[in-house]
């Protein structure tokens, strides 16, 4: 980490560190969980129930708007019931143990994707179940759904999650010809007005200016958090901070390298995405190795077939050391958003505890967006968190800077993340109108009391 100086205050930056490496393709597990949910798109359905077989590529579960989810691999559904998620949330899995040949289904070839219709290009993409905004006509009319928001921006993110990581600097390179394809595909898409926007390092800026016709390239900072994925889209959007969610109302579609690459990809093998590449990291590697392996793929068999092995007190984190989330199961699976796989050895591993605030400022002073961060953490510690929603929880990145510089060793991202969580919940248990939490939405302005009266205020409201 390095300190850079900002009005006369430290300001902290990390490199974004990291080479493609090795690349290694892996063998299929025997057992996958595949998680009925992809991020920001509604809940899926399953359809299929435990005891059928399925073949690769068969679609196991979708939205009405025809977005799904495929086997990964072939063989009979186990089992059809709650797991925990990357971050300890229980959501529903359906789980495929691997049987007979791993036959696939028969491929939706579109023929030449450049030369086909809207309509063609459209339907097919439906068929193969990818989550665009974009759905033929008649599916539009059957759904009978309000017109999801124009598209007047895709922004397509070439530059990785967190430093260590390498799955998109791996498209910009070695696979480059399905993001080519992929990129051709969006811009077919969005309408002539929108605009295609490859953030890409500033060290590959000059070198792939002439690669991407029809797109607009630009330079993000190779340190970290300057290249965090919500203050690139916010500086997109021209504004201080932003999500997803509340960018794609403003008109503004947001993926990933990978997640455009295998979308050229899925047009050009007709057949639906069912891989990802993760970026394996641990101190037993001379550097990082990066597999390509399938979605649901616990855990257990990435670092079999890595060849690594895990000792007591060690670690392993879905994701980076800074937004990575910690597993206690090694049957946790690889999701669409697993970009890495950390193994922390015991001797690496930083024990945060309850300890008292310092009062020191740094993380406050090393918070991107400006957060109060020791103020908000001491109200969620508390209990109120009705209080640090307010006071900016909400805004949170997790970028991890703060937890970083914390001398007393305070768990301060987990508890703005936990704030963030807890009064999410309660505002949609809320709409779905359940009575035991109705006195759980967040008070307004004008209720909202004063930190001295706070503590008995909560009180009463429990």
């Amino acid at each position: 980490m390095t300190n850079r100086r900002l009005f006369g205050l430290p300001g902290f930056r990390v490199p974004m560190t990291g080479s493609p490496g090795e690349m290694r393709k892996l063998a299929a597990p025997v057992r996958v969980r595949v998680p009925l949910s992809l991020p920001g798109q509604p809940r899926l359905a399953a359809c299929v129930k435990v005891g059928d077989q399925v073949k690769l590529g068969q679609e196991i579960a979708s939205t009405l708007s025809r977005a799904a989810l495929h086997a990964t691999i072939a063989g009979d559904v186990a089992r059809i019931g709650m797991s925990h998620a990357v971050n300890g949330r229980e959501i529903q899995t359906i789980e495929i143990a691997a049987s007979g040949v791993q036959e696939w289904i028969e491929a939706r070839v579109l023929g030449s994707p450049a030369k086909a219709s809207w309509e063609e290009l459209t339907a097919t993409l439906a068929g193969l179940g990818a989550a665009t905004p974009w759905k033929p006509k008649a599916l539009q009319e059957s759904l009978g759904e309000d017109e999801a928001p124009a598209v007047r921006t895709v922004v397509v993110f070439g530059c990785e999650r967190e430093p260590g990581l390498c799955v998109q600097r791996h498209y910009l390179i070695g696979g480059r010809p399905d993001l080519l394809a992929g990129l051709a595909a969006l811009r077919s898409l969005a309408p002539e007005s929108a605009r295609v926007i490859l953030l890409v390092p500033a060290s590959l800026h000059g070198s792939l200016s002439a690669e991407f016709p029809g797109c607009e390239l630009r330079p993000v900072p190779e340190c970290y958090p300057d290249a965090h994925w919500r203050l690139q889209l916010a500086r997109v959007a021209g504004v201080g901070n932003t999500t997803m969610a509340r960018a794609r109302a403003a008109g503004i579609l947001a993926l990933s390298a990978e997640e455009a690459a295998l979308l050229g990809r899925s047009l050009r093998e007709g057949l639906p995405r069912t891989s990802k590449l993760v970026t394996v990291s641990s101190k037993s590697l001379r550097e990082p190795l990066t597999v390509e392996t399938v979605l649901g793929a616990p855990v257990e068999h990435l670092l079999r077939e890595a060849g690594l092995s895990v000792s007591a007190g060690d670690r392993i984190l879905l994701g980076g050391r800074w937004q990575g989330h910690a597993q206690f199961d090694l049957q946790a699976p690889v999701t669409h958003e697993t970009d890495g796989l950390t193994i922390l050895a015991a001797d690496e591993v930083v024990h945060r505890g309850e300890h008292p605030c310092l009062n020191c400022g740094r993380c406050t002073r090393a918070c991107p967006v400006r957060i109060q961060v020791g103020l908000v953490a001491r109200h969620a510690e508390f209990g109120l968190f009705q209080e640090a929603y307010a006071l900016g929880a909400h805004a949170c990145i997790e970028c991890g800077l703060c937890a970083q510089v914390c001398p007393a060793r305070r768990p301060v991202q987990q508890l703005v993340r936990f704030a963030v969580l807890k009064c999410e919940d309660c505002q949609v248990r809320d709409r779905e109108g359940d009575p035991d939490v109705l006195d759980c939405k967040l008070p307004s302005d004008h209720d909202r009391p004063s930190a001295p009266r706070a503590e008995a205020w909560t009180a009463e409201r429990r």
